[in-house]
């Protein structure tokens, strides 16, 4: 699975990267890295098309293969998403030219018809992915067109998402532990929508990086008890003492750079109290004493027992969802 810190790097500075290859093999590598970014950011396995393993439920398939005749494009998209909850038809070209619109995006609503799900996931969101190198105007026109009008409700929504911004939903995946599905398709529906306003390309540029920036505050907000609670277990267990005060475990989270990172994108700062919540609240330790001038005194839940609760817990999802509990 690729890593959601190395695919931001590399699709921050996508052209970079490209001239690390002969000039041939960009186009085809540039679909790969593409594909491996969306891998990482959905936490999926990534499979090419000799590869793909059709036994695999939720997973990421590049139609290429970088042992295999590569000499034409695929009749279709050039990668398939299947993530947890919908799908992604993912189209990505190094063509800035003037005709980039009608060389690739006349083609997508044909191919979501073409690729449309069976009855039983129909359901779920089929989104055609347009990864540009540079978004241009006329490109950006026909989106807005498409999902303004009567035949996104047919063949789904068209979204276009530059490598920057890729790089932008990257980010968070990097930092957040529970990062879910559901949230790559809420960043996807926000700029989605930015499509439908009258705007020229620099203008959407911006107010789609406003948009992900915003939303990645939003996934780290959620995600802080976690990150901070993880931290703070890892210091627990590595302590001799049974019982441990929270404002013991404060100097050993204040040099962490995961934990720093997260609370200063979301503007927090660290404390004693904010660590014991944490520890509490994510049900990894439970809090034996608390008094005036001592602290809060806490105790590490053994890990057999954090990771029984989880699998109980995922089982009752799982259960509530078969039961026809949204």
């Amino acid at each position: 699975m690729p890593n959601a810190a190395t695919m931001r790097a590399v699709m921050a500075d996508i052209d970079a990267h490209l001239k690390l290859y002969p000039d041939p093999e960009h186009s085809w590598r540039f679909e790969l890295e593409t594909m491996r970014a969306l891998a990482a950011a959905l936490r999926l396995p990534l499979y090419d098309r000799p590869g793909d393993a059709r036994s695999v439920r939720d997973r990421v398939t590049w139609f290429g293969s970088e042992t295999g005749p590569r000499n034409k494009a695929p009749a279709g998209p050039d990668g398939v998403v299947r993530a947890r909850g919908f799908h992604l038809l993912v189209y990505a070209t190094l063509n800035t030219g003037a005709g980039q619109a009608q060389k690739e995006l006349e083609q997508f609503g044909r191919h979501a018809r073409e690729r449309r799900l069976p009855p039983h996931r129909r359901r779920e969101p089929c989104i055609s992915v347009f990864v540009p190198r540079a978004l241009r105007g006329t490109s950006l026109d026909f989106i807005r067109t498409h999902n303004s009008g009567p035949e996104k409700s047919s063949v789904g929504p068209q979204v276009p998402l530059e490598p920057t911004a890729l790089a932008g939903i990257l980010e968070a995946a990097e930092v957040a532990i529970g990062l879910r599905d559901a949230d790559v398709l809420r960043v996807l529906g926000l700029i989605e929508d930015r499509t439908r306003q009258g705007t020229e390309v620099v203008s959407f540029r911006e107010q789609v990086d406003g948009k992900i920036r915003g939303w990645t505050r939003e996934v780290l907000e959620g995600e802080i008890g976690a990150i901070v609670g993880l931290a703070a277990y890892q210091a627990m267990c590595g302590r001799p003492n049974r019982y441990v005060d929270a404002g013991e475990l404060l100097s050993d989270l204040l040099g962490n750079a995961h934990v720093e990172s997260c609370l200063k994108r979301c503007g927090q700062r660290l404390h004693a109290g904010a660590i014991c919540d944490a520890l509490v609240g994510q049900r990894l330790a439970l809090e034996v004493a608390s008094h005036p001038g001592v602290g809060r005194l806490l105790c590490a839940v053994p890990a057999c027992d954090c990771a029984a609760r989880l699998q109980r817990v995922a089982v009752a999802i799982t259960e509530a969802a078969g039961s026809g509990t949204p």
